[in-house]
């Protein structure tokens, strides 16, 4: 087992530095379409990702020490775009290596009971989620208004081997952003209604700021706060900077990181995406 586990953590290490150049944060904003696509209306985008992160998330076990856990998610996604419409579904592999206590692959320790955290080695698939999005775009006579993103995102309880809590959440979350020269600012905030007596509902903010150096590079840093769903879990608080790197017309990678500041949140963790748009 202690093999398995070694080879597994290096695994997923080695799949993280592969795919470094090639993530995005958890919050960016929305982008601008480029010149030579101001006239379509519908996108297709497929994409995967990796992503991993460490930490002990306040956890303990029965003689009081730390338990670091080792969490990766491989999310495949799906994303039409139907201006301003947008639906995003994705569907991601977890592995949790460390404390039982960790839940939902990089979401955060969220467990509903103050017993000592033991260890465990799980994978498969993780909780379906899937969003709705309505995006409001200035017109010209309205340049001081901001993009506005109206968001419903819905988590389906798909996850094998207790690697999710089991139930239905549903969050609502509005994004602002505004285009300043090469600078974007943006700020969200949104609220999660979680599912299970166990577990209530929590409010999350965010904010950031793009910058695109290039027409074909953009790089910028996302701030995350969300409150503790359980009063033994941590709130999340953490910093991820971001490139976001167009390779041609159709492909795109994003890289980005995370560093934590509370229990909620892993200490560190690296990830990406590769997408191609049609």
């Amino acid at each position: 087992m202690t093999l398995i586990k070694a080879l597994t953590t290096r695994a997923l290490l080695v799949l993280s530095a592969a795919f470094l150049s090639a993530g995005t944060a958890q919050a960016q904003p929305a982008e601008t379409p480029r010149e030579d696509e101001a006239d379509r209306r519908f996108y297709a985008t497929v994409g995967m990702g990796v992503d991993f992160a460490q930490g002990d998330y306040g956890d303990r076990d029965q003689n009081g020490d730390a338990v670091q856990t080792n969490s990766g998610s491989v999310p495949v996604f799906l994303k039409l775009e139907w201006e301003p419409v947008t639906f995003r579904i994705s569907v991601p592999f977890l592995l949790i290596d460390g404390s039982d206590q960790v839940l939902g692959g990089t979401d955060g320790a969220e467990g509903n009971t103050d017993a000592a955290a033991r260890s465990r080695l799980d994978y498969g698939l993780g909780d379906v989620t899937t969003s709705l999005t309505y995006t409001y775009y200035p017109t010209r006579d309205q340049r001081l208004l901001p993009v506005v993103d109206l968001t419903t995102r819905v988590k389906i309880p798909t996850a094998m081997n207790d690697l999710g809590t089991g139930y239905v959440d549903v969050t609502l979350q509005t994004e602002l952003s505004k285009t300043l020269g090469r600078f974007t600012p943006f700020v969200g905030f949104g609220y999660r209604f979680r599912g299970g007596a166990a577990f209530r509902d929590t409010w999350l903010v965010f904010t950031g700021l793009s910058l695109r150096v290039t027409d074909w590079l953009s790089v910028g840093a996302a701030y995350d706060y969300r409150e503790a769903a359980t009063s033994f879990a941590g709130e999340v608080s953490e910093v991820s900077p971001f490139l976001s790197l167009r390779l041609g017309q159709h492909w795109r990678l994003s890289p980005y990181g995370v560093i934590g500041f509370d229990d909620g949140s892993p200490d560190w963790g690296v990830g990406s995406t590769l997408s191609y748009q049609f």
